[in-house]
């Protein structure tokens, strides 16, 4: 009688056991399902797909910008941020930034560099265009040099799935207000890119803006 009643007890020990392992599953199950799709977001996966860069001389200190139409018709630029898939992660407005070194010295960045980012692969026709927003003249501590007329370089990259060149090109820039197409690109819906060197297509519908003097 006594073996019956410990093995009765351990089936009963048992039953518990399973029984909490069983509830604890399914809280797990439940804490999964609630919070998983708050991590999922619907629609395009977001992440660095391409990069569209505009670098300008070191020492000028106009403000030069980078314009990026998206098939939708819709821009990107320092005024429209972040559009649909798109971002400019960086508005370069020609006099720079400063950062302090390690011993404590402020020092100027002396590189002048937009850079769009395309968070998808999204197929269509785009177009890159720089323009001539601002030209600042000499000031206080410092002269702008070279002036213009100076080339710009705006360079296509793919990230994925690795990093690739696709395009550079050189455009000069001559005056305030002046926009130029740098190129027109098309992406595939396998990714591919193919790239026009020769298209002018001025959409970008700022003013010229007038020097600061």
């Amino acid at each position: 009688m006594r073996r019956r009643r410990l093995y009765g007890f351990a089936l009963s020990f048992q039953d518990m056991l399973m029984a909490m392992i069983a509830v604890y599953a399914f809280l797990f199950v439940i804490a999964y399902a609630l919070i998983k799709p708050a991590d999922q977001k619907p629609g395009l996966e977001m992440k660095a797909e391409y990069l569209l860069t505009l670098e300008w001389p070191e020492g000028n200190l106009d403000d030069i910008d980078l314009h990026l139409l998206l098939p939708s018709q819709k821009i990107v630029n320092f005024d429209n941020r972040e559009v649909e898939y798109a971002i400019i992660d960086h508005d370069d407005l020609g006099t720079n930034g400063f950062y302090k070194r390690a011993d404590g010295e402020v020092v100027r960045i002396p590189e002048h560099k937009e850079v769009i980012t395309l968070r998808a692969l999204v197929p269509g026709d785009y177009v890159a265009n720089v323009h001539v927003y601002r030209v600042n003249n000499d000031t206080a501590d410092r002269a702008s040099d070279p002036k213009l007329p100076f080339p710009v370089k705006v360079r296509l990259i793919r990230l994925n799935p690795r990093v690739v060149e696709l395009a550079v090109a050189e455009v000069i820039l001559s005056r305030v207000g002046e926009q130029k197409t740098a190129f027109q690109f098309t992406i595939a819906e396998t990714g591919d890119v193919t790239v026009d060197r020769q298209a002018d297509l001025p959409f970008i519908p700022t003013a010229p803006k007038l020097s600061d003097s």
